[in-house]
């Protein structure tokens, strides 16, 4: 059981219940994601955080980019076709957007910001 709290600039807080080898117990714990990866995760009982290292976090995410830029132009077609008004009226603010939200997301994912 999961809920989502955050999605913004590539980065998604969820809440779930997972087994604490702190606690010895299934308890509630914060799940962070930076684009996609698992980058830290903290029980809400104990306060025991794991984080992944940034070096592992950062050849993850420099492996995954390229085929999510090669997947960009499909993606945008589906959209495109199934929801066409909407795309239209999103498409200027994404097109300003898009660099800078892969720049945050890139800062995070290296450690930069959100320590």
């Amino acid at each position: 059981m999961f809920r989502q709290s955050r999605l913004s600039s590539g980065i998604l807080e969820q809440n779930t219940y997972l087994w604490c080898p702190t606690c010895q117990t299934e308890s509630r714990h914060h799940v962070h994601y930076v684009a996609g990866l698992l980058h830290w995760l903290q029980c809400e009982r104990c306060l025991q955080r794991w984080d992944v290292k940034r070096v592992l976090l950062a050849s993850a995410y420099c492996r995954m980019l390229p085929s999510r830029i090669a997947t960009k132009p499909v993606r945008v077609t589906l959209e495109v076709r199934s929801h066409p008004l909407r795309f239209a009226a999103s498409l200027p603010r994404r097109v300003l957007t898009k660099p800078l939200r892969l720049v945050d997301e890139a800062v995070d994912v290296v450690g930069l910001a959100h320590q």
